[in-house]
């Protein structure tokens, strides 16, 4: 419901389907970033972004029709340069259900408390372009997990980060495919704990592959009849 001016980049950052093709025949700015890694692309698109207001989006959430509108009142607030809102998973288990619901809780209650959120998620965060110039964007160095927390803090530094509990975004639970214990031992504790730990503490990251989690289209099936 959005009635002012935007315009739509879509970052193809490797795909092996429709996705140029569909990008252009919706009229979308359609920028390659050959070099694999969601920061690369985040920064890629960023940078090339000319707008004021910069806003993030994934390729397998779904937004709201208020959503863009919701945004830009936000942004009226000239003190606000960082915006943040909910994210959850559809057709998600019960165990990714029930932790994010304890995330949104937490981030509601730490924003009444101090005025900013805990932590955010990239696929619905926003900013001022003239804030993301002047921390530097993205530190392309941390291309594994925790580029969007350091893009936060860097952020937050400078200025008001705001929590809109109404801007809720809806993304794709295919990350947690491989269960609970994967998703604790190895997603949470391994690739996030300890790379947090390490980088207050040493100031580096441990290099951890992202894998792609890009689904294959289903195969045609033969069908034999008798």
């Amino acid at each position: 419901d959005y009635s002012g001016n935007y315009e739509v980049i879509v970052v193809d950052n490797g795909s092996h389907d429709r996705t140029a093709e569909v990008a252009r025949s919706f009229g979308a700015r359609l920028i390659s970033c050959p070099q694999k890694g969601v920061v690369f692309a985040r920064q890629k698109g960023a940078d090339l972004a000319e707008a004021d207001i910069i806003v993030q989006a994934d390729a397998d959430s779904v937004f709201p029709e208020n959503w863009l509108s919701t945004i830009a009142r936000s942004f009226n607030d000239r003190n606000i340069i960082a915006l943040s809102g909910p994210v959850k998973y559809m057709r998600a288990p019960f165990w990714v259900s029930f932790n994010n619901l304890l995330h949104i809780l937490m981030n509601w209650l730490y924003f009444k408390l101090f005025h900013r959120p805990l932590v955010i998620r990239a696929a619905n965060f926003h900013f001022r372009r003239q804030a993301f110039l002047e921390i530097g964007g993205y530190n392309t160095s941390i291309p594994t997990y925790g580029d969007e927390h350091d893009f936060f803090v860097r952020l937050n530094r400078k200025g008001k980060v705001k929590y809109e509990p109404g801007l809720i975004v809806y993304t794709s639970s295919r990350r947690f495919k491989k269960g609970f214990l994967y998703y604790i031992f190895v997603d949470f504790f391994y690739r996030i704990i300890v790379n947090y730990i390490t980088y207050h503490l040493r100031g580096f990251y441990i290099s951890v592959k992202r894998e792609d989690i890009r689904e294959e289209p289903p195969k045609a099936r033969r069908i034999v009849r008798g």
